[in-house]
């Protein structure tokens, strides 16, 4: 096989016809940008001790290329360097700095990929496709895993070093044989389709300082029975655990503040519940925020403790359109029936979650009645007395059909809820 040579640099290789090895000579310490770029035929190199670099494209589209040994002391391999070869393993000296993207992408025979113990940084699409490699052995000092990094491999289980902080968008998406992943207690948020479609993924260790769950992270994760949202979570992003159908129960954090649109979507067993002392108005509106619920939903009171348990429709969704939700489990209707603009009473645990003139709304019926605070006419520290105007009641359906546009257009115009609301981070009011 003819090379073209400049100074220590191979810059393009010329194969005979059939020819199928490649001996470099010694003294070469650069394999130029796309040296061997598809050579078709060639099947094995042999690389000089002498090879620090290997540039971008160098044996790009090389799929008949089968054996490779890099030389111990290499330091650098470029971006699609390896792309659509047919290497079986990539055991990378611990010399190499550096792997750019995308650099074994496509490598359709590879199983076992050994990274150099020195590398901090996992660059984009670095084994997408390699849909047969299941081993991966982890640098100690990692800290982060780039967009698409491992989608669409064959592996089975992840356990990151602890030094990692960042997970790209879709790392592990469409990991068909992924069923285990624990994350690293340094990540903070989870991004864009982590694991999308990781349709065999059952069990995830989220980290213990977790504030966010990003948009479709566990989308279409439809064997994902096994997770436990941490303490700190703040909000779920967009499609989060779309089509998680194995889903069964969920504990949503005191102190959670947001979920947006479509969060669970088509999760038909999910139940949600709130943990002990958490605000019943943040489960309210979470539940109006879901286009379809899930299929019932726990609300405990933090205050008498009582549990109420309310199976839920599709339709339910605009049940619960109010700005302020408050103490929706503990209002006891006083004045039974009543129609809207009455003026009833009520008992209601207290400290009652709502100011005078905010709304609430609380079972009435078959239903639901949303009501505006008018007076608390008396207290003992455990129950009040209250006095309200009733603003809508009536059955599930009644409710929902007879919201206004405006209400709908403010429920569904991009999904966000915030449960500080009104008055943006301002605490919901407390009465004693």
């Amino acid at each position: 096989m003819r090379f073209e040579i400049q100074n220590d640099v191979l810059t393009k290789c010329f194969p005979e016809q059939n020819e199928t090895v490649a001996i470099v000579p010694d003294g070469i310490v650069t394999i130029g940008e796309s040296a061997f770029y598809y050579c078709r035929g060639l099947q094995r190199v042999v690389l000089p001790q002498t090879v620090r670099v290997v540039k971008k494209h160098a044996f790009y589209g090389c799929f008949s290329l089968q054996e490779i040994e890099l030389p111990p002391e290499l330091t650098e391999i470029g971006d699609w360097a390896f792309y659509f070869t047919r290497i079986p393993r990539a055991v990378l000296p611990d010399s190499v700095e550096t792997i750019g993207n995308n650099a074994f992408h496509q490598c359709a025979e590879l199983t076992e990929a050994v990274l150099p113990r020195q590398l901090t940084v996992i660059e984009n699409g670095l084994f997408k496709d390699c849909r047969k490699l299941r081993s991966v052995r982890f640098p100690d000092r990692l800290a982060d895993i780039r967009e698409s990094a491992f989608e669409n491999t064959a592996l089975v289980e992840v356990s990151l070093p602890q030094t990692v902080t960042h997970i790209g968008t879709r790392a592990f998406a469409r990991c068909s044989e992924l069923q285990t992943f624990v994350f690293p207690n340094g990540i903070r948020k989870t991004e864009y389709g982590t694991f999308q479609k990781c349709e065999r993924l059952t069990r995830v260790v989220l980290p213990e300082a977790l504030t966010e769950i990003g948009d479709s992270t566990f989308h279409s994760c439809r064997a994902l029975n096994d997770i436990t949202l941490p303490d700190t979570l703040l909000e779920i992003g967009k499609d989060a655990f779309f089509a998680c159908g194995s889903l069964t129960k969920l504990v949503l954090p005191d102190g959670f503040l947001r979920v947006r649109k479509n969060a669970f979507f088509n999760c038909g067993r999910l139940t949600l519940e709130t943990a002990p002392g958490s605000e019943r108005a943040m489960l309210q509106k979470l539940v109006a925020a879901l286009n379809r619920p899930p299929n019932r939903v726990v609300l405990s009171c933090p205050i008498c403790g009582s549990v109420h348990d309310h199976p839920l429709t599709p339709g339910d969704m605009g049940s619960f359109p109010d700005a302020q939700l408050a103490a929706y489990c503990c209002v006891k209707w006083a004045d039974t029936p009543f129609a809207e603009g009455d003026t009833v009473t009520a008992t209601v645990c207290s400290p009652f979650c709502c100011a005078i003139g905010e709304t609430f709304s609380a079972e009435y019926n078959d239903g639901f009645a949303t009501a505006r605070l008018l007076e608390i006419l008396s207290s003992d520290g455990e129950r009040a007395t209250i006095r309200a105007e009733v603003l809508r009641c009536g059955s599930r359906t009644a409710f929902v059909e007879r919201l206004s546009s405006q209400e709908l257009e403010e429920l569904d115009r991009d999904g966000t809820y915030d449960y500080n609301a009104p008055g943006g981070d301002r605490p919901n009011p407390r009465i004693s």
